[in-house]
C-alpha cells in the first residue's frame, strides 16, 4: 500500500437543464447509452446494465479495436437529485477508484462537480481522465438538451 496521498481529479459544468434530469441522465440506461457515445468517451457499446439502487451496480462494455472493455462500479450514494458516488473500474478485477458528482440548482439550470479520486500510481493519468470527464459532461449536456430543460 502506497503512502503517497490519493489524486483527485475536479471537473465543473454549467448545465441549462434542472438538477433532477442531470441526475437522472447518470441513472437511465438509454441516457448514458447516448452520452457515452454522443461525447465519443465510448464508440461502440456493446451494452450498458444500470441498477440504481444504493450497493447496485453498472456495467458498461465498450468495443475498442475489436476488443470488448468493461467499465464497471458500484453505488454508494444515491440522493436525488443532488448526489451520486460510485466505485470506477475499467476492468472487474481491477483496484476501483471513487466518484462522486455533486449537483446544485442555478437558477432554470444547474452545475455538477465531478471528482475522481485516483490511486497515487494513476497520476500520470489525470490529465487524461479530467479531460475523459469533461467530455462525458459535454455529451449529458448535449443529451439533456436534446430532451428539453
Amino acid at each position: 500500500m502506497s503512502s503517497e496521498p490519493n489524486v483527485v481529479v475536479t471537473v465543473t459544468h454549467r448545465f441549462d437543464a434542472s438538477a433532477e434530469r442531470v441526475f437522472e441522465a447518470w441513472l437511465d440506461p438509454e441516457q448514458v447509452r447516448n452520452w457515452m457515445t454522443v461525447s465519443g468517451s465510448m464508440k461502440a457499446l456493446s451494452r450498458v446494465r444500470i441498477d440504481p439502487q444504493l450497493g447496485g451496480s453498472f456495467a458498461f462494455v465498450d468495443v475498442r479495436d475489436g476488443e470488448k472493455v468493461e467499465h464497471v462500479g458500484n453505488y454508494l450514494e444515491i440522493e436525488r437529485p443532488h448526489r451520486l458516488a460510485f466505485t470506477w473500474r475499467v476492468k472487474p478485477e481491477e483496484e476501483s477508484s471513487t466518484v462522486s458528482i455533486d449537483i446544485v440548482a442555478q437558477g432554470s439550470g444547474c452545475e455538477a462537480t465531478l471528482q475522481h479520486e485516483l490511486a497515487p500510481e494513476w497520476a500520470d493519468y489525470a490529465d487524461r481522465c479530467k479531460a475523459a470527464w469533461a467530455k462525458m459532461l459535454g455529451g449529458i449536456a448535449a443529451t439533456v438538451n436534446e430532451r428539453g430543460a
